[in-house]
């Protein structure tokens, strides 16, 4: 049975994260080889951040999910401000843990094949950190092959880091392996978010698919999928991870005459919020991509004046009111 995991870590903090991953079709869980990692963190010193990590496992090479995973496991918030001599020192260190977690009983058919061509995979890790006294999101990428992030801005624009065109995907992109790489070269981007903007971290299969949206100039067919799966998989606790429906299937029905190739799936929606009483982080996150699809960005993207924040508050305790004297 085909399962997809899912995570929502969007209470109290400055940005509204929601991740989703599945298998490819007729393939269970455990044999997904895309991975991520969703943190949040809080320091006196630093205050807000969001550390994002997703990698594709090539599964052409052995142990690939595993080594996605030691992947994401191992990234830390620094690491896109990092340069190549100190990130390569990273990787290795990175390597030695992935080995050594590797079973002492493996065929030597497997071990040979490990040690001759070794396991690969792509890595795409983002730093987001509120900027000081406003709703401004500083980021910082570094990356190696084609995960994406892919940002709608809300004056329409788009930017796509590492790879910009769809055309682009599945051209063998470059890889970390779990074999040494002295002279491997790393992507990196540093930009920012505002209020009223969206970003989707996904690995190629998605990226790809949501490029050619943009291309075509039929972004509403994204943002619908987005709801339509946001809305679908809404998860009742924060940072849970649990058991569903074919993920692959349920976005391919969503995606029309575009179809996804047919690959492990993994997007990661995170949109900038400010925090607000009246409401939680979910229908923030929600009124934003629904302000996306019927293209009036600007009432998200500014800030709602007071008294009707109040008002809201009124009528959301009014209601509840109501409600709770009707299950009476």
């Amino acid at each position: 049975m085909n399962k997809v995991q899912r995570t929502q870590a969007d209470s109290g903090t400055f940005m509204f994260c929601r991740a989703w991953s599945g298998p490819k079709p007729g393939h269970d869980h455990e044999q997904n080889q895309d991975a991520y990692e969703v943190r949040l963190g809080h320091s006196q010193a630093g205050g807000d951040s969001v550390l994002l990590a997703i990698s594709d496992g090539a599964s052409s090479t052995i142990y690939a999910g595993p080594w996605a995973r030691s992947l994401v496991a191992e990234a830390q918030l620094d690491w896109p401000s990092l340069d190549d001599e100190t990130l390569t020192t990273k990787m290795d260190a990175a390597r030695e843990r992935a080995r050594a977690a590797y079973p002492a009983d493996l065929p030597w058919y497997i071990a040979h094949k490990l040690t001759k061509e070794g396991s690969q995979a792509t890595l795409l890790v983002a730093s987001f950190k509120r900027a000081p006294h406003t709703d401004e999101v500083l980021i910082r990428t570094v990356a190696v092959g084609d995960s994406v992030l892919i940002i709608f801005r809300h004056d329409g624009s788009v930017a796509s880091i590492p790879v910009s065109d769809s055309a682009d995907f599945g051209l063998s992109p470059r890889l970390i392996s779990t074999k040494p790489q002295p002279a491997l070269r790393f992507d990196r981007w540093a930009g920012s978010l505002e209020l009223g903007d969206i970003a989707v971290a996904c690995t190629d299969a998605v990226g790809k698919w949501i490029l050619q949206g943009v291309e075509s100039s039929n972004s509403k067919t994204i943002f619908r999928m987005l709801l339509d799966v946001f809305d679908e998989y809404e998860i009742p606790e924060p940072n849970m991870r649990a058991a569903g429906d074919d993920l692959f299937s349920r976005l391919s029905e969503r995606a029309g005459l575009r179809k996804f190739a047919e690959d492990d799936v993994t997007m990661v929606l995170l949109i900038p919020i400010r925090p607000d009483k009246t409401r939680v982080p979910g229908d923030l996150a929600r009124a934003t991509l629904e302000a996306h699809l019927s293209g009036d960005i600007e009432r998200v993207s500014k800030p709602r004046p007071a008294w009707l924040a109040r008002l809201t508050a009124v009528v959301r305790r009014i209601w509840r009111t109501l409600a709770g004297g009707r299950e009476k």
